[in-house]
């Protein structure tokens, strides 16, 4: 009788499991679905990184192991002339002391370092030179010298309304100082890579020309336009203390 009910609930029970959707008896559960795949890395691949690091350390060492450039000017002229800090021929600042009575443009102004003054005297051409297209056909230019704490004494030539002089870099000019002969002076253009300005060796030749009132003519070459002269002639220059 026990038999009988025992076997009873044991067929009971299996109907109620198969109705359930469950294993029977002690029997494992099914295993867990696998996983999905991990995603693969998308980021920058490793020579790319490699290459990147090595182009920033180049770069790098250029930028640290560049020093400023010098002028040509500096051989020919005796001072450290440095053309892409300073436009010569440019207004200094507004502490401009005029020159009565005389044609020079004289300019005296305090380094903003500290280092002293800037003394600065300019003389206009009483002729032109002739150009073309696209610099205008005929113009008149500066004749500057300069005395700095920082690059010495220059003489430079500077046409009004910009131009082109014939000098790669190194070059000569014919001046002439009164009644006296032509002599050859070395020339250079600025670093900068502009072209309207001329640089002149013996900037004190200059000056001492200049305060003794004596004509000043500076022959030079022009790009595409040949030799012209120019002739400064001023009143004796008192230079500004």
């Amino acid at each position: 009788m026990s038999d009988d009910k025992d076997r009873r609930i044991a067929e009971l029970e299996a109907q109620l499991a198969a109705a359930k959707g469950q294993p029977q008896g002690n029997a494992p559960p099914p295993p867990p679905p696998p996983l999905p795949p991990k995603p693969a890395n998308k980021g920058m691949p490793a020579p790319v990184i490699v290459l990147g690091v090595v182009i920033m350390v180049v770069v790098a060492a250029a930028m640290c192991g560049r020093s400023p450039g010098t002028s040509p000017a500096a051989v020919t002229t005796g001072g450290n002339v440095d053309a892409s800090t300073f436009k010569p021929g440019a207004p200094l600042s507004s502490s401009v002391t005029a020159a009565p009575g005389t044609p020079w443009d004289i300019s005296v102004t305090d380094d903003d370092m500290g280092r002293g003054k800037t003394r600065l005297a300019c003389l206009e051409s009483e002729d032109q030179v002739y150009l073309s297209f696209p610099y205008p056909d005929a113009q008149h230019a500066k004749l500057c010298i300069r005395q700095s704490p920082k690059y010495g004494w220059d003489v430079y030539v500077q046409l009004d309304d910009n131009g082109q002089f014939s000098c790669a870099l190194r070059c000569s000019a014919s001046v002439k100082f009164g009644d006296g002969k032509p002599a050859r002076f070395a020339a250079s253009e600025p670093d900068d890579g502009s072209t309207g300005t001329l640089f002149l060796s013996r900037a004190q030749a200059f000056l001492a020309a200049a305060k003794a009132g004596k004509r000043i003519k500076v022959e030079a070459e022009y790009y595409q336009h040949g030799v012209q002269t120019l002739t400064f002639r001023g009143t004796k220059l008192e230079w500004p203390k």
